[in-house]
């Protein structure tokens, strides 16, 4: 997909509505005044607008810069795959309030970063550098990694022994006790989390579970679905059990 023709905020809110009818977006605004002076410091960004996404489990807002060079599709994207984590994940990423798309964190201008998640207040942050160059094919993968930091940090705080045991029944994959001895341990389980999942993943054990998380999400339902991924998914649903189907006659 091109990147869009310059827009006004609103537009950018009824293209992404088009693109994600089943939730509700809008109205979109500009950040103005004395508030929004500090948004676009923190956002590393001199113009950023901002809109609400209703899901059917409460609202989270969206952040964005408003130039002319973002990739809507893009940012549609990230709407699709917020609500369709939390309609999958439920309450464990109900505190999600906020996706911004900025250029604020640090290890975002150099590219170090392409997300970072802040559990503590509901945030993720993605690098814009995605949106405004047309990243289309990783800003979901993006997404489902952070969004995954946020769903996990709470789950080790407040299901503690469960998630040692979710963490142990992803090492297994490995032939590992659990999946820290694939990250902190050099060898073969080492080696096969680096060529099954990514350099990335072998970085830290919250890390291997997110690029897990952020790759299976993407892979899912896919007959060619890499046995790592499809592995990962059922420890998943294990753990997250997948809400059950509306009843018929729901609404």
């Amino acid at each position: 997909m091109e990147p869009q023709p310059h827009h006004q905020a609103v537009s950018v809110a009824e293209a992404v509505q088009a693109l994600v009818p089943h939730v509700t977006v809008g109205p979109a605004a500009r950040a103005g005044g004395v508030r929004g002076f500090f948004r676009a410091a923190v956002a590393g960004l001199p113009d950023t607008a901002q809109f609400t996404v209703s899901d059917g489990r409460g609202r989270f807002t969206v952040r964005y810069p408003d130039r002319a060079e973002l990739h809507v599709g893009s940012l549609a994207k990230v709407v699709e795959a917020a609500a369709a984590m939390r309609t999958r994940f439920e309450a464990a990423l109900d505190h999600l309030r906020l996706v911004s798309i900025d250029l604020g964190q640090e290890g975002f201008v150099s590219g170090r970063w392409a997300g970072v998640a802040e559990a503590s207040v509901g945030q993720v942050h993605l690098n814009a550098s995605l949106f405004l160059a047309g990243e289309y094919a990783l800003v979901e993968e993006v997404t489902a990694h952070e969004l995954w930091h946020q769903i996990e940090i709470a789950f080790n705080a407040r299901r503690y022994r469960e998630s040692i045991e979710f963490r142990r029944a992803v090492g297994a994959y490995f032939g590992v006790e659990t999946i820290e001895h694939a990250v902190e341990r050099a060898g073969q389980a080492h080696d096969q989390l680096v060529r099954e999942v990514s350099d990335y993943a072998a970085t830290s054990a919250i890390e291997a579970t997110a690029e897990l998380a952020g790759k299976w999400w993407c892979s899912r339902g896919r007959d060619d679905q890499p046995a790592v991924f499809r592995h990962f998914g059922a420890v998943v649903d294990r753990f997250f059990p997948p809400p059950a189907p509306p009843t018929e006659g729901a609404r």
